[in-house]
């Protein structure tokens, strides 16, 4: 063979194992996609601060399930356990008014989460609600009458859905759900795309089907999860879109999540935690202390005299208001006579004595003068 043929072949063969898919029940253990995801999800984990906006179904109510559309600001900070964030509603669509769930008045009663801190951490985990209470009368005048706060403490390895579908939508964090890589293709754009096995939550395993993007820092591009149970079903779905460079990191401008289902679809709409849409403005290479501490405070230090905590951390459940003030005592002595018990007895007991004494007296004194007379 030619000399000047080597080069040429070697480069043919090189391009056709690029472009052609690559199917196998093992891929060989080295620089793989999921060594890739990995490295790159340890960066992230390192320490990170981003936010955004992220839209989501609020539930009107938990018999129906009717929900509107609600838009939050939110900002998260990650460093290997310890997470923290916060979320705070900017709009919502105004609730249809439910004859059925009227009072006699012909008011409907609802709520709207204002406000929500999540956090992790050592000791424990846990979330805190600000809902706003509001009643809507039948002709459509929605007032404002009062706020609830409630916290919900657990152990510190607790799964929130909330944090999934941020830190998955950035297009992070796949790799601790997968086990092993079981095909691979190449795909347009130089994107791969893997049917991986693994699990989505502890004790639910099945399928992943990822599209990598090494252009992006290996972002993973789109997800799809198939449990065991149900291999044809979609239990969980994100794509996202864009490309943002913060230093060494990548990010998606936006993305879009349904970590209960499918995206698309009747039945994706129908669910209580449906799809969820998210835009990512700003990351920071650096975890922030402050919002962590913040976090940490409002969800297990919070001395709001209404809280309401209910601590999953114990069976069964408890529920307390450890700041609700003690019912003030007032002294005995400040306590007018006619209100201490037994009083009111012996002030009568006194007073029918007097009289009695009177009256004897008195059939006395007659009795006497009857005798003087004769």
């Amino acid at each position: 063979m030619n000399s000047t043929m080597v080069p040429v072949c070697l480069l043919i063969v090189s391009l056709l194992s690029w472009s052609a898919p690559v199917f196998s029940q093992d891929v060989p253990s080295g620089d793989t996609s999921l060594d890739k995801l990995k490295a790159f999800d340890s960066v992230f984990a390192s320490g990170f601060t981003v936010s955004g906006t992220i839209q989501a179904p609020e539930i009107m109510s938990l018999v129906t399930f009717e929900s509107i559309q609600a838009t939050r600001n939110w900002k998260l900070t990650l460093a290997g356990e310890r997470v923290g964030y916060v979320m705070t509603v900017t709009k919502h669509e105004a609730p249809r008014y439910r004859p059925d769930d009227a009072d006699a008045e012909g008011n409907m009663r609802f709520i709207i989460r204002n406000k929500e801190w999540g956090y992790w951490g050592s000791d424990l985990s846990g979330r805190h609600y600000e809902d706003r209470v509001f009643m809507l009368s039948a002709g459509g005048k929605m007032t404002e009458i009062g706020t609830m706060y409630n916290s919900s403490l657990f152990g510190p390895k607790e799964m929130n859905l909330l944090r999934k579908v941020v830190l998955l939508s950035l297009g992070r964090f796949f790799s601790e759900h997968i086990d092993k890589i079981k095909q691979e293709e190449k795909g347009p754009d130089q994107r791969i795309s893997i049917d991986a096995l693994g699990s989505k939550d502890e004790g639910l395993s099945g399928r992943w089907r990822l599209e990598l993007d090494p252009a992006a820092a290996w972002m993973v591009r789109r997800a799809e999860f198939y449990s065991d149970a149900f291999p044809d079903r979609k239990l969980a779905e994100m794509r996202n879109s864009g490309t943002t460079w913060f230093g060494s990191r990548c990010i998606p401008t936006a993305a879009e999540i349904n970590y209960l289902g499918a995206l698309d679809g009747e039945e994706s709409r129908r669910l209580p935690f449906g799809p969820h849409r998210l835009t990512f403005s700003k990351l920071a290479e650096t975890f922030d202390d402050e919002l962590y501490e913040l976090c940490r405070k409002t969800v297990s230090a919070n001395r709001n005299e209404s809280l309401t905590v209910h601590d999953n951390r114990v069976d069964p459940i408890t529920i307390t208001e450890p700041n609700r003030p003690s019912p003030v005592e007032v002294p005995k002595a400040e306590i007018p006579p006619e209100r201490i018990p037994g009083r009111s007895f012996l002030w009568l007991y006194i007073n029918l004595t007097t009289i009695l004494a009177l009256v004897m007296i008195i059939v006395v004194r007659r009795r006497m003068h009857k005798k003087e007379d004769l």
